[in-house]
């Protein structure tokens, strides 16, 4: 079992080869994915036993078993293809922080997401959308509010401004005007260029330059991208950030500082403070690593389990199945046309009919027989076990325990010895030697 993290370097056309890729790059993505990395860092777990995984390839992923923390979008890149939103199976995912864009979830997907409770949220959005579908969901906060304050705040005399409204420009006062630094948290371009200059290899290590860079030396940020405000302001700088518009992934944000909306941004307090986020932060890092910690510990215990239990063998005989041929073989034919009934509408009839289907063309299901209930079962309306006598032309098949027994009782009291050319159970003759 290994620990996992998602990649999107390929980016989200799936572009395998990426040499001179034109596209967008969201800094905020990277971001989320360099959040956990810094809580396996305090765990202990080198980035060398990490496996990184493509999202694009979280669903078809066929490596070694891994526990995977996921604190990201959640959505189906597959969306209007019929492909469910679900991870592979070789990945055991810990849901400590996501957002959802919508509740048009599957009932299959609905299951795999409760099959992961408690799942982690960002927001009261995707917590209450997963609570009226009957999931335990609680709010986590975003996982990059998470990043280590600065110790040294001695060379932060820059103000960096970064992808505001150009409305919220006119209230800037004239020395932010002046001397603040643009950046962005959107590139769009050649990224093999972007590295170049850059001098990294990958998307990821110039974001985490970005990051080095707010840390080292901004004293103030002023945004309007979460994802740039919320690690900054871990980190311990100022941040002030508007919104022309409140949306519900910013209620994370809301408990820390001011979300300055349109009409608020004439009171923008343009002194602000850092904000002490050490105690939230440290609650969310000691509970995030405790569930990825138990995630590990019953996955691994689960595998060694199933491990002790598995066995070579491919094929394994299904017994009522077994039961029914042996009794249909003594008196037919596979192309032989017979009529048969079921005693007993369960899973079991399921089972046995689809069999019949499969390798009996040519029978037909004629009776179905219920004592307790008024049933239709593959178009057949049921009838009480007083009309077997009727018909002594179809060959009943008990497929429960207590019409197994009735069945047992019934036939002995009709043709003795001969019974067994009139009935047979998926039980075999468990009960036909139990009728006291």
């Amino acid at each position: 079992m290994k620990y996992a993290n998602i990649s999107i370097e390929s980016g989200y056309a799936k572009s395998k080869e990426r040499k001179n890729a034109i596209r967008v790059v969201n800094i905020g993505d990277y971001i989320q994915i360099i959040a956990i990395d810094n809580l396996y860092k305090k765990m202990g777990i080198s980035k060398r036993d990490i496996v990184y995984i493509e999202y694009y390839d979280l669903f078809d992923y066929d490596g070694d078993d891994v526990i995977l923390p996921f604190s990201f979008i959640y959505f189906n890149p597959y969306f209007g293809g019929g492909r469910a939103l679900r991870f592979s199976r070789k990945i055991h995912p810990v849901f400590l922080s996501i957002h959802c864009i919508n509740g048009s979830f599957t009932d299959d997907e609905l299951g795999y997401i409760q099959s992961h409770e408690p799942i982690g949220c960002r927001d009261i959005m995707t917590q209450k959308l997963l609570i009226n579908n009957g999931i335990d969901a609680y709010i986590h906060g975003c996982m990059t509010a998470t990043f280590d304050k600065r110790v040294d705040s001695s060379y932060a005399k820059n103000i960096y401004i970064v992808d505001i409204d150009e409305e919220f420009k006119k209230f800037l006062p004239e020395e932010i005007k002046k001397d603040g630094i643009t950046v962005s948290h959107q590139i769009y371009g050649n990224i093999d260029e972007l590295l170049r200059r850059y001098n990294v290899c990958t998307i990821k290590e110039y974001v985490e330059q970005r990051l080095e860079m707010y840390k080292r030396s901004a004293r103030l940020i002023i945004t309007s991208r979460l994802h740039c405000a919320l690690p900054c302001l871990a980190m311990g700088i100022p941040v002030i950030f508007e919104c022309k518009n409140y949306l519900s992934r910013f209620s994370c944000l809301e408990k820390l500082i001011p979300i300055y909306t349109e009409e608020k941004w004439r009171d923008v307090d343009w002194n602000t403070l850092p904000v002490n986020c050490e105690y939230i932060k440290d609650k969310m890092i000691q509970y995030s690593i405790q569930r990825i910690r138990d995630q590990m510990i019953n996955t691994t215990i689960r595998e060694d389990i199933d491990r002790f239990w598995e066995t070579d063998v491919v094929y394994y005989e299904n017994s009522y199945i077994a039961n029914i041929d042996k009794s249909i073989l003594n008196k037919w034919k596979k192309n032989d046309y017979f009529e048969y009934g079921i005693w007993g509408v369960t899973q079991i009839a399921d089972e046995v009919c689809q069999h019949i289907d499969n390798n009996y063309p040519h029978a037909k299901l004629k009776m179905v027989i219920d004592d307790y209930r008024e049933i239709e079962y593959k178009n057949i309306k049921s009838v009480k076990s007083t009309e077997i006598k009727n018909n002594p032309q179809v060959f009943i098949i008990a497929t429960g325990n207590s019409s197994s027994i009735a069945a047992s009782i019934m036939f002995q009291d009709l043709y003795g010895e001969e019974k067994e050319k009139h009935y047979c159970s998926v039980f075999d003759g468990k009960y036909s030697n139990n009728l006291e």
